[in-house]
């Protein structure tokens, strides 16, 4: 008689887990990105390693430029500027100021935070300054954004949301 194999088993996935990762990405959208939805984050470069996305709704004129909200979620946990935040940090939210018509960039804020959103501290420039955009570079792509370029060059295949790529990285979403 022929032995028959019993079907591969699948692991159910728990409603409460399902609710519990969904809330927690709206944690984050809420606590990270601050009162901008996800829908006004736009992709702007994404790679296996990292993800960049610019707040559209969020970018103000100033007496020099204009400001623009990032956010970056990394893959992999890393130490920034010099490991002086730890080195756990997944994700980084960014307060630039981008002077269009000079193609310049300085760094006013950067807020640091561990997969979990555990704050790892912020760097704040006593006085920033301001430095050239190099070409072809994901802050060439800030600057366009920011300075409302109509077509923005390619940097890698985006992210369709912001939600794909926590999910992509952290698997904090189920998977279908």
């Amino acid at each position: 008689m022929m032995g028959l194999s019993s079907p591969p088993s699948i692991e159910p996935v728990s409603y409460i887990d399902i609710t519990r990762t969904l809330c927690f990405a709206a944690l984050i959208a809420t606590f990270v990105f601050g009162q901008a939805h996800a829908e006004a984050w736009r992709a702007i470069n994404g790679t296996s390693e990292s993800a960049t996305f610019v707040e559209l709704d969020g970018r103000a004129k100033t007496q020099e430029g204009i400001r623009i909200w990032l956010v970056s979620i990394s893959a992999q946990a890393h130490a920034p500027v010099m490991g002086l935040f730890g080195k756990d940090v997944q994700i980084e939210r960014a307060l630039r100021e981008i002077d269009c018509s000079a193609s310049r960039v300085r760094i006013l804020q950067d807020t640091y935070f561990t997969r979990d959103l555990e704050s790892r501290g912020e760097f704040n420039p006593p006085s920033p300054h301001w430095s050239y955009v190099a070409p072809s570079t994901l802050g060439e792509t800030v600057q366009k954004v920011a300075c409302g370029a109509k077509e923005l060059p390619t940097m890698g295949p985006p992210f369709a949301t912001m939600a794909s790529a926590i999910n992509d990285y952290f698997g904090w979403v189920a998977k279908q």
